[in-house]
């Protein structure tokens, strides 16, 4: 099973979301982990999110890393990713 975690987060440490893909990987899912750094009140770019969503097309499963002042943009990105892909995002 192929997984996709996306990070809302600004900082590209991410540990929350690099150990969760280190689990899975260790555990026989193929893994892969997008950086979508965006600043708190700024939007991600409309080409920013069809790449995002490119990059999410072989994808079983996508989840979705945030926190609560990236509700919006993860919204809309959510949106279109279940819209072109049709695989089910978690948050």
């Amino acid at each position: 099973m192929k997984v996709t975690i996306i990070s809302m987060d600004q900082m590209i440490i991410s540990y929350g979301v690099r150990c969760i893909s280190a689990y899975l990987k260790k555990n026989g899912f193929d893994t892969s982990i997008i950086f979508a750094r965006s600043l708190v009140g700024q939007y991600l770019s409309e080409s920013t999110i069809n790449s995002i969503v490119k990059l999410c097309g072989d994808a079983d499963v996508i989840g979705i890393s945030l926190m609560s002042n990236h509700y919006m943009q993860a919204a809309k990105l959510t949106a279109h990713i279940k819209f072109e892909t049709k695989k089910p995002v978690f948050w």
